[in-house]
């Protein structure tokens, strides 16, 4: 018989599957589609269940990218780990245009794009979005100190993050990758592997 859980037990289980189902709503029926009703049914809870979780819907769907970014964090990282130290910028543009081409990650752009007109979930959405991207920094100035030593080596990273963004986006609405895309990814990983001393220039 298995043990019987715990309340925490029983709340962070269902939080789990609200988020995940969130984002399988998000991917598959857009934001427009996206309604709390549809995303408990997808969890296999009641929506006052799921208002017991999260007070607002904003507040469920940031909740559930920000699962979703804590996951594509950790898998990077590991997958990062196999990439010899020879071209380490190249092999981490290469991986954060898989991470960006990844249909989940998509509707999360999605999302961000509907906060525009939408200011409660902007409200929500910014500061998750802010703490990520500094987490994200942090991690590439920790992976690639040498890069990380230039004066523009932010810039650098938010173009390179911006690109594969821009990208990921494009390759999901014509439904094909970039043309030239190795070429592409070379020239994004060169910005990040400029060294202090002019080297790429």
């Amino acid at each position: 018989m298995q043990p019987k859980r715990s309340q925490q037990e029983r709340r962070t289980e269902s939080r789990r599957k609200l988020e995940e189902a969130a984002i399988a709503s998000l991917v598959e029926r857009g934001v427009g589609g996206t309604t709390t009703g549809a995303i408990a049914r997808r969890a296999g809870l009641s929506e006052g269940a799921l208002f017991q979780h999260y007070p607002t819907k904003q507040a469920l769907l940031v909740a559930a990218v920000e699962r979703l970014y804590t996951s594509l964090r950790a898998g990077f990282l590991a997958d990062l780990a196999s990439v010899g130290e020879a071209r380490r910028e190249l092999g981490a543009v290469r991986l954060l245009w898989r991470t960006f081409a990844r249909p989940d990650v998509v509707a999360t752009l999605e999302l961000w794009a509907s906060s525009r007109t939408d200011t409660a979930l902007r409200a929500e959405l910014e500061p998750m979005l802010e703490s990520h991207y500094a987490t994200v920094a942090a991690e590439a100035a920790r992976l690639l100190p040498e890069a990380a030593a230039r004066e523009d080596f932010d810039s650098a990273l938010s173009l390179a993050l911006a690109a594969m963004q821009g990208a990921a986006v494009g390759a999901v609405i014509t439904g094909r990758e970039p043309a030239g895309l190795e070429r592409h990814v070379g020239f994004v990983a060169r910005l990040l592997e400029r060294r202090t001393d002019g080297d790429g220039d």
